[in-house]
């Protein structure tokens, strides 16, 4: 068990779970648009927050799924949302999420430690092998 992933994940699943429920009770439809903490967050965008919890917790906490390649997923995916949601500008829908800074902030520095817990949990494997 890869410790550094497993603290990313765990940290960060039950941290957007929260975060989507939260978002759930704030929001009625896909048009509507919320906001959690300065992130606006609509359906679609409540949806990936789930979805993308659930796996960390699952990789984290019951190790179902590989804690290194959750990271690396997460990290992607977050640094992705993050860039085009700076790219398409606050106040916007990009690919059915909304988007504004402070969203677009939380989702690089949750990619960018996701990236870098899965580039450091390599290197403390191939140290270990």
């Amino acid at each position: 068990m890869n410790m550094t992933t497993t603290r990313y994940t765990r940290l960060v699943g039950p941290v957007l779970m929260v975060l989507g429920i939260i978002g759930l009770t704030q929001t009625a439809s896909n048009s509507a648009v919320a906001s959690i903490a300065a992130i606006d967050v609509n359906l679609t965008h409540i949806a990936v927050l789930l979805v993308a919890g659930l796996i960390a917790t699952i990789a984290g906490y019951f190790g179902a799924l590989s804690t290194r390649t959750s990271a690396l997923l997460l990290g992607t995916v977050f640094m992705v949302m993050g860039v085009l949601g700076i790219i398409a500008g606050p106040g916007t829908i990009a690919f059915g999420i909304a988007v504004n800074t402070p969203g677009s902030v939380f989702h690089i520095v949750v990619g960018v430690l996701g990236l870098l817990a899965w580039r450091t949990g390599d290197e403390i494997a191939q140290s270990a092998a």
